[in-house]
């Protein structure tokens, strides 16, 4: 049984899939996630009739997002995957937001959170099959130049994340509403589930990433964590 939880941005959300079941939590919630995720997650252990020792990995959103919302999440994974002596995985917010946009269909997406400061995170994917294929890094940019890139690598892609906004306001010519705004732990479920037996780290190693290269980062062993 896998838990995903994310705490990168605005959206503070959670989910679980047990016997092929996924129960699945969300809110829009500025500056609560420390108080709201934990009683979220037992909420959904409680509604799939299950308990922490059920659980067989963590899958987080590992950012980028707000500074102190990527350090909640990751620690509250690697303090849960750590008590409970399991593994961890961490999946890019941005590739999230592309893999609920994009749905069951192909082609190309791109993803772009506000990252303030007048910049965006931001990723351009192409769905091929079940893969979604990153055509540029993951970055932190001015949207002047996202919007370069969005009309150079996909000028007929599906938007999606906080971000488009802004690229709008810089020119990016879109009418069609962006129908997802943040990353959800579930679509972080289903994308966690594709490559948990592969790629899952042990607690220490489940780091976050946050693009801006200023920010620094205590591993597990180097924090008092109380999950």
């Amino acid at each position: 049984m896998l838990l995903a939880l994310d705490t990168a941005t605005e959206n503070c959300s959670a989910a679980l899939e047990k016997d092929g079941k996924i129960f699945s939590v969300s809110e829009v919630a500025q500056q609560k996630h420390a108080a709201i995720i934990l009683p979220m997650i037992d909420s959904l252990l409680s509604s799939a009739q299950a308990k922490r020792e059920d659980l067989q990995g963590i899958v987080f959103g590992r950012g980028p997002g707000s500074f102190t919302g990527v350090r909640i999440g990751t620690s509250i994974a690697q303090g849960l995957s750590l008590g409970l002596n399991i593994k961890a995985l961490g999946v890019s917010d941005l590739k999230a937001l592309a893999f609920e946009a994009i749905g069951e269909k192909e082609g190309k997406v791109v993803a772009s959170i506000d990252a303030r400061m007048g910049e965006v995170y931001f990723c351009i994917y192409e769905k091929k099959g079940v893969d979604l294929i990153e055509l540029c890094e993951e970055q932190v940019i001015k949207p002047e130049t996202a919007v370069s890139l969005c009309k150079e690598k996909a000028p007929d892609a599906v938007y999606a994340g906080t971000g488009v906004a802004i690229l709008k306001d810089h020119g990016l010519d879109l009418n069609t509403q962006v129908s997802v705004l943040y990353p959800d732990a579930k679509a972080m479920l289903k994308l966690g589930a594709l490559s948990f037996s592969s790629a899952a780290c042990d607690p220490a190693e489940a780091l976050p990433v946050y693009l801006r290269n200023e920010v620094t980062w205590k591993k597990v062993s180097e924090q008092k964590l109380k999950v």
